[in-house]
């Protein structure tokens, strides 16, 4: 099973989901939802709705909990966005389980810039969680994104994945409600 992409990548307000319980071991919390309404914004530290890590045992003899999704940034600025920081919406990266019973990664999330001015030279992150590594049979999760509205530069979507693997689409099929 995979999850599907929800939410609007324009106005980004969903939380993540949480990843899924497995055996006894709980899955990780989805992101939160956040949205900046200001004149300028300055970011040199970092913005993030990441999802968390599912949880598992100690002993290494159990199962492991999914891993949460991204939550959403929505950034309304009334004129310039500046800094040199992080702004981030990632999904959790799986866990360990024996017997093969990893915890799934969480996919990326959304974030949004509108705005007069970007400025901004620091980092977007939106990719989905990293596989277990131990053993590739972990799919890695889907991209999220990040879309740009901002007067200074030609509107932009960007759904980058860090180079993860994800064999399923992140699909956008009606440009006109999303």
């Amino acid at each position: 099973d995979h999850g599907i992409c929800y939410g609007s990548y324009r106005m980004p307000v969903a939380m993540g989901s949480g990843g899924r319980t497995h055996s006894s071991w709980n899955g990780g919390g989805g992101g939160s939802a956040v949205r900046f309404k200001v004149t300028n914004m300055h970011v040199d530290g970092t913005v993030t709705t990441d999802g968390q890590r599912g949880h598992k045992s100690t002993s290494g003899s159990q199962s492991a909990g999914g891993s949460g999704a991204g939550g959403s940034i929505l950034l309304e600025i009334a004129e310039t966005l500046t800094g040199t920081g992080f702004i981030r919406s990632i999904g959790g990266a799986s866990r360990y389980g024996s017997n093969y019973n990893h915890g799934s990664a969480g996919g990326g999330g959304r974030i949004a810039l509108i705005c007069q001015s970007n400025d901004f030279t620091g980092s977007w992150l939106t990719h989905g969680g990293r596989g277990y590594d131990g053993y590739r049979s972990v799919t890695d999760g889907g991209a999220g994104t990040v879309y740009i509205d901002c007067d200074n530069q030609v509107k932009h979507l960007i759904l980058d994945n860090n180079n993860y693997e994800n064999p399923f689409n992140s699909l956008i099929t009606n440009f006109e409600q999303t």
